[in-house]
C-alpha cells in the first residue's frame, strides 16, 4: 500500500494514487479487466474478492469505482504481413532507452566538471551481479522461442535499466528488434500498437509505472494487452522487459484489504512470478570486480568507488548523491520549487509539471523573510539553478522540450513544463511523506493542473487530509474534465451544512459523466442514501441506461442492482433491452459469473439462458482461479451441472497459477463445496503451500484457512513456518491478518515468531495498519509484542495525520498501554495534532496550516474560481 502522504506510487501519469486501498480478487486474468468489490450489503463476502468486473476505490467511507471498458478482441494475427515495429537492437542508443549517462572521471578528456558527453562509449564497463544471472535466464528462454517477461525492481539509480540493456545484447546478434512505446504518452502508445508486435521483438517498458499505472483504466488495459501478447503463439517469441521502483512494485502486487476495491488486478496477475530484485548496494563479489577494473586503469570505476559509501556505487554513477546535494544546498526559492515538485508527484500530479503551477505553488514554501527578499528575476534564477546538470548529466528539475513530431508531454498545458529527477522524486516520497503542502500548493493545483486524473487524485489527497474545501474545488474541476469517479467523491462532501440548497447535488447530477456504469451506480446510490431524491431524478432524467458502456459486465451488473434497489424498474428494463448478455467477454470468468448472478436476481431468466447459450465454460480463461471459482459456484447454484462438468473437464486445477494464493484458495474451497474432491487432490498435489509468494499476506492467510478447512495440516504447518520466518512486514494490515489466521488454525509457535518480528520491525508509517496490528496482537495474547510495538509507536509514529493519531490512541487504550497513550498524546499536543478527529473536522474540514476551516458553502466555493493572479 502507498505510504501515508504518498498518493500511490503506482500512477505516474497522472493518477499517482492508484485508486485503491484494496481488496481483492485473486482471479486476475487476461479477460478479467474489471474487478468488482462491493460493500457487504451488496455481495456475498465469500465472493467479494472473486468478482472481477468493477475496479474501484474508496475515499474515507465512500467507495469509488473505476469501470474500465474491456478492449475489443484482437484481429487475427498474421505477423508475416505486418511491418515490424521498433528498430534493430544494434541500432539503438542506450541513452535513448533511458540508461543514465554515467559519472565521468575528471581526467577524462571532455568531461569537465564530471559531466559526460551523451554517448554509449561513455558507459562504464559493466559489472554483473546476481540479478543479471536471473535476467539472462529469461532472455535465453526468449532466444529459444518462448515469449517471456521480466521486470527489474529496485530503488532509483541502482542499475535496473542498464542491466536490461546488457541482457539483450545477445539478441542483437540474432537480429531481434526493440520497440520503446513513448508517443503521445507511453501508455497510449503501448495500447495503440501492442497488437502489432511481431516475433523476435523486445518490448521496452522502462519505468513501467508509466504503463501499468496509467489512469482512467489505461494501465489495466495495458496489462491485459501484454498478457495477450505473451500468450499468443502466433507472435512468439517476444521479450517484455521493464523496470519499477520498489514502491510501485509493492502497490501493483499487494492484494487489497478484504472488502476494499482492487484497481491493479491485471497488473498483479501480469507481474506474478516475473519480478527480479535489484539491490541498492553492490555485494562483495561485485565490489571486488569493480575494484579490479579501477586498478587496471578504468577511471570511471575508480572515481565512482572513491565517492561511494556502503556499496552504493550505481547511485554515484547515475548522479543521485549529487542531485541530493544540489537540492539540500539550494537557495530558498529554488528549494521551494523542488519541494513543490516533490509534493506534487507524491500526491498525484503527472510526470510533467507546468511552470505556472510550480511558481504559484512554491510561494508558501518560503518564509515571510525569504519571500520579502526575492528579486524580480527570482523565477528565472531559480529555474536556471534547478535545471543545471550534475554528475551523469541529470538536472534536479529539467525542462521538457517535446520533439516537433510528438504531441507533447503535457497535453492541454500551455507554457513550459518540467520534470523532477527520479532520484529526488523518490527522496521526496520517503522524506516528505509527513509534510502537508501549504495553501499555495492547493490553490495552484486548482488553477493550473488540467488532466482529470491529476485533479481527481489530488482531490482525494485533500479529502484524506481534512482539506475539504480544497477537495470540493478539485473534484468540481475533475468533473468538468470528465473524470468518471469524481462525482461520487464530491457528493460525499456535500452535507446539509455545506450544500443547504442542494445546488451542489443538482450540479453534480447534471454534469456527471454517464459512460461508466459503475460510476453512475455509485453516484446514484450515494444520492439516494442521503435523501437527495431530486438529484436522483435529475440524474436518471439524463437516461444513463442508454449511455453506459456495456463492455464492462460487472459494472452493468452493479448498475442493474442499484437501479432495482432505488425502485427505478423502468431504467432496469431499458438497460436490459440493450442486451448486456450479448456483450460480456466470455474469457473473463468473474465477469460472466457476476452478470449471471445479477440477471438471475433481476428475474431475467431469458437473459440468463442467452448468456449460458454462448457456452462460457468453454471460453473462460483458466489462469484466473478466483474468477473460475466464482463461476463454478454460480453455475452450481443455478443448477447448470452440465456447464460445471464442462468447465471442470478443462482441468482448471492444472492451470491455476500457484503465485496467486488467494485465487488458489478460492478454487480449492469451491471445488470442495461442489464435491469435486478429485480436482481438489489434483490442485493440492501441485503443492501450493510451497509456492505461495509471501508478499501477498491476505492471499497467504486465505490459503492457510482453506488448507486447514480441507484437512491438509502438513501443508498448513509448512506454510505457517515459511510465513513466520520470512513474511515481509511492510504491510501491517496484512501482517495483522496473518496473525489472526495463524492463531485461528492453531499455529501458536508461528504466531509467536511473527509477533516478535513485527513488534521490532513493522513500519509505523501506516497508522491504520499499526492500530489494527496492536489490536490483533492484544487479541491473540501477545502482550510482550504489544508493549514493544506500543513503545515504538508512542515515540516515532508520524503525527501529521490527525485521523491516524486518533485511531492509534484508541488502539493503545484498548490494549491497555496507558503510558504509550500519554507519550503519544504529549507528542501530538506539541505538534498540534491532538483532537483533530473526523467528527471534529466535520463539516468544514481544516486549512492547510492545521486550523479549523471557517464555514463555507458550495455556492461560495465555486464562486471563488477566479483566473490566476500574476506573480
Amino acid at each position: 500500500m502507498p505510504h501515508p502522504g504518498d498518493e500511490n506510487p503506482s500512477l505516474s501519469s497522472p493518477s499517482e494514487e492508484g485508486e485503491a486501498r484494496a481488496a481483492g480478487g485473486a482471479d486476475t486474468a487476461h479477460g478479467d479487466i474489471i474487478s468488482t468489490v462491493y460493500r457487504g450489503d451488496h455481495v456475498d463476502q465469500r465472493d467479494a474478492q472473486a468478482q472481477r468486473d468493477v475496479i474501484g476505490q474508496q475515499v474515507n467511507n465512500g467507495p469509488h469505482f473505476y469501470l474500465y471498458p474491456e478492449p475489443p478482441a484482437p484481429p487475427m494475427h498474421n505477423p508475416a504481413l505486418r511491418e515490424a515495429l521498433g528498430r534493430p537492437i544494434g541500432q539503438c542508443d542506450p541513452h535513448d532507452l533511458e540508461v543514465h549517462p554515467a559519472l565521468q572521471a575528471p581526467s577524462v578528456p571532455g568531461a569537465a566538471g564530471s559531466v559526460p558527453r551523451r554517448d554509449a562509449a561513455r558507459l562504464p564497463v559493466y559489472v554483473r551481479r546476481a540479478h543479471d544471472e536471473e535476467l539472462a535466464s529469461v532472455v535465453e528462454d526468449a532466444a529459444r522461442g518462448r515469449s517471456r517477461m521480466a521486470v527489474l525492481v529496485g530503488s532509483s539509480s541502482t542499475g535496473k535499466t542498464r542491466a536490461c540493456w546488457e541482457a539483450i545484447q545477445p539478441l542483437a546478434e540474432r537480429g531481434w528488434r526493440l520497440w520503446h512505446p513513448v508517443d503521445p504518452t507511453r501508455a497510449e502508445a503501448a495500447l495503440a500498437d501492442l497488437d502489432h508486435i511481431t516475433p523476435h521483438t523486445v518490448v521496452w517498458l522502462n519505468e513501467a509505472q508509466h504503463y501499468l499505472g496509467a489512469g482512467g483504466g489505461t494501465g489495466e488495459r495495458v496489462a491485459t494487452a501484454l498478457h495477450t501478447l505473451l500468450t499468443d503463439p502466433d507472435r512468439a517469441p517476444v521479450l517484455v522487459l521493464g523496470t519499477l521502483w520498489l514502491d510501485y512494485a509493492h502497490t501493483y502486487t499487494q492484494r487489497p484489504d478484504p472488502g476494499q476495491p482492487d484497481v491493479h488486478a491485471q497488473a498483479r496477475a501480469l507481474l506474478a512470478g516475473r519480478l527480479i530484485h535489484v539491490p541498492d548496494a553492490f555485494d562483495q563479489t561485485a565490489l571486488a570486480e569493480a575494484h579490479r577494473h579501477a586498478k587496471t586503469g578504468d577511471g570511471q570505476w575508480a572515481h565512482a568507488l572513491e565517492l561511494s559509501r556502503q556499496g552504493r556505487v550505481a547511485q554515484v554513477l547515475a548522479g543521485g548523491p549529487a542531485l541530493l546535494e544540489r537540492y539540500q544546498t539550494a537557495p530558498p526559492a529554488a528549494r521551494a520549487l523542488l519541494e513543490a515538485a516533490m509534493d506534487a508527484r507524491r500526491l498525484g500530479a503527472g510526470l510533467h509539471l507546468p511552470q505556472e503551477f510550480l511558481v504559484e505553488a512554491a510561494e508558501d514554501y518560503l518564509t515571510d523573510d525569504e519571500l520579502a527578499v526575492l528579486d524580480d528575476d527570482w523565477i528565472d534564477h531559480s529555474l536556471v539553478y534547478t535545471g543545471q546538470p550534475v554528475h551523469g548529466n541529470l538536472a534536479p528539475l529539467r525542462r521538457v522540450r517535446p520533439r516537433r513530431s510528438q504531441t507533447g508531454p503535457a497535453s492541454g498545458t500551455a507554457g513550459p513544463v518540467y520534470r523532477l529527477a527520479d532520484y529526488l522524486e523518490q527522496h521526496g516520497r520517503h522524506h516528505r511523506r509527513d509534510h502537508y503542502p501549504p495553501a499555495s500548493f492547493w490553490q495552484a493545483a486548482h488553477r493550473h493542473l488540467t488532466t482529470p486524473d491529476e485533479l481527481h487524485t489530488l482531490a482525494k489527497a485533500a479529502h484524506r487530509r481534512g482539506l475539504l474545501k480544497h477537495a470540493v474545488r478539485l473534484y468540481h474541476r475533475a468533473i468538468l474534465a470528465h473524470h468518471p469517479l469524481s462525482a461520487h467523491g464530491l457528493v460525499n462532501l456535500l452535507s446539509s451544512d455545506t450544500d443547504p440548497h442542494n445546488t451542489g447535488a443538482h450540479w453534480t447530477a447534471t454534469h456527471a459523466p454517464l459512460t461508466d456504469p459503475g460510476g453512475v451506480a455509485f453516484l446514484l446510490e450515494a444520492l439516494h442514501e442521503v435523501g437527495r431524491e431530486e438529484a436522483v431524478r435529475e440524474l436518471l432524467a439524463r437516461n444513463p441506461a442508454a449511455h453506459v458502456d456495456l463492455t464492462a459486465p460487472g459494472g452493468v451488473a452493479f448498475l442493474l442492482r442499484v437501479l432495482h434497489e432505488v425502485g427505478r424498474e423502468e431504467a432496469v428494463r431499458e438497460l436490459l433491452a440493450r442486451n448486456p448478455a450479448a456483450h460480456v467477454d466470455l474469457t473473463a470468468p468473474g465477469g460472466v459469473a457476476f452478470l449471471l448472478e445479477a440477471l438471475r436476481q433481476a428475474g431475467q431468466a431469458g437473459a440468463v439462458r442467452a448468456l449460458l447459450a454462448r457456452n462460457p465454460a468453454a471460453h473462460v480463461d483458466l489462469t484466473a482461479p478466483g474468477g473460475v471459482a466464482f463461476l463454478l459456484r454460480v453455475l452450481h447454484e443455478v443448477g447448470r451441472e452440465e456447464a460445471v462438468r464442462a468447465l471442470l473437464a478443462r482441468n482448471p486445477a492444472a492451470h491455476a497459477p500457484l503465485t496467486d494464493p488467494y485465487g488458489v484458495a478460492r478454487l480449492l474451497e469451491v471445488l470442495h463445496e461442489v464435491g469435486r474432491e478429485e480436482a481438489v487432490r489434483a490442485l493440492l498435489a501441485r503443492n501450493p503451500a510451497a509456492h505461495a509468494p509471501l508478499t501477498d499476506p491476505y492471499g497467504v492467510a486465505r490459503l492457510l484457512e482453506v488448507l486447514h478447512g480441507v484437512g491438509r495440516e502438513e501443508a498448513v504447518q509448512a506454510l505457517a513456518s515459511r510465513t513466520a520466518a520470512h513474511a515481509p512486514l511492510t504491510h501491517p494490515d496484512g501482517v495483522a491478518r496473518l496473525l489472526e489466521v495463524l492463531h485461528g488454525v492453531g499455529r501458536e509457535e508461528a504466531v509467536q515468531a511473527l509477533a516478535s518480528r513485527t513488534a521490532a520491525h513493522a513500519p509505523l508509517t501506516h497508522p491504520d495498519g499499526v492500530a489494527r496490528l496492536l489490536r490483533v496482537l492484544h487479541g491473540v495474547g501477545r502482550e510482550e509484542a504489544v508493549q514493544a510495538l506500543a513503545s515504538r509507536t508512542a515515540a516515532h509514529a508520524p503525527l501529521t495525520d490527525p485521523y491516524g493519531v486518533a485511531r492509534l490512541l484508541e488502539a493503545l487504550r484498548q490494549a491497555g498501554q496507558a503510558g504509550a497513550v500519554e507519550r503519544l498524546q504529549r507528542r501530538a499536543l506539541d505538534a498540534g495534532a491532538l483532537g483533530r478527529t473526523p467528527a471534529f473536522l466535520q463539516p468544514y474540514g481544516r486549512e492547510p496550516d492545521g486550523t479549523p476551516a471557517a464555514a463555507w458553502t458550495w455556492e461560495e466555493v465555486v464562486a471563488e474560481d477566479a483566473p490566476p493572479a500574476a506573480l
